[in-house]
């Protein structure tokens, strides 16, 4: 219960005081998501199949939203609540192409016309929606691809693992908005992780 309340103060703190709704909102998702899964010890084929392709379903849904910013009135009101990532997102997707490979998205542009008394020379947070268009499709795609299948892995296992599965699905989440968590520059995590789990002495570790 203590941890609890502390967790909700310190939502409260950086929604109403440091005004970082988006890092608020992705904290009290974590404490949703901790509270359904912590007692079980067990989950249904069906919810890890969903877990598993979490990932998918959130670069679907980004894309969905930067192609469409501006044509329904949800995505705007959407917009607004990710203190106007949706309307940064767009702006890339209008001036770049997607390449297989890497490409530099530095676009020196001025944010007073967005509203925003500031400039920019680098796409705005959004793992999903301009992580495809950063990375391109090949880097993307394995990325992807490894975070699904270290939550397969970790899925067979579920009451062992279940607060490392939290802590991924909470980074993914997080990583609608920002870069920071799955970035391949702080990912790199992952690799080791993986080849970790075919270790006996690993996973004995868990």
């Amino acid at each position: 219960m203590v941890q609890y309340i502390l967790a909700v103060i310190i939502g409260l703190i950086i929604i109403f005081l440091v005004r970082d709704r988006t890092v608020g909102i992705i904290l009290f998702l974590f404490l949703i998501c901790y509270t359904l899964i912590k007692r079980k010890k067990n989950i249904s084929k069906l919810s890890r199949f969903l877990i598993v392709l979490l990932p998918i379903f959130l670069t679907i849904f980004s894309l969905f939203l930067s192609l469409n910013y501006g044509k329904k009135e949800w995505i705007n009101i959407f917009n607004e609540n990710l203190s106007g990532r949706v309307q940064y997102w767009n702006y890339f997707w209008n001036r770049f192409s997607v390449s297989l490979l890497p490409q530099s998205l530095t676009d020196y542009f001025n944010m007073y016309d967005m509203g925003v008394i500031s400039t920019a020379q680098y796409p705005i947070d959004g793992f999903y929606s301009l992580g495809i268009l950063k990375d391109g499709i090949i880097v993307f795609t394995l990325l992807i691809a490894l975070i699904m299948f270290t939550l397969l892995k970790l899925l067979r296992n579920f009451n062992k693992n279940k607060f490392i599965v939290i802590v991924i699905i909470s980074l993914l989440l997080f990583s609608l908005t920002e870069n920071i968590a799955l970035s391949y520059g702080y990912i790199c995590y992952l690799f080791p992780y993986i080849l970790g789990t075919f270790s006996r002495d690993a996973h004995n570790n868990y």
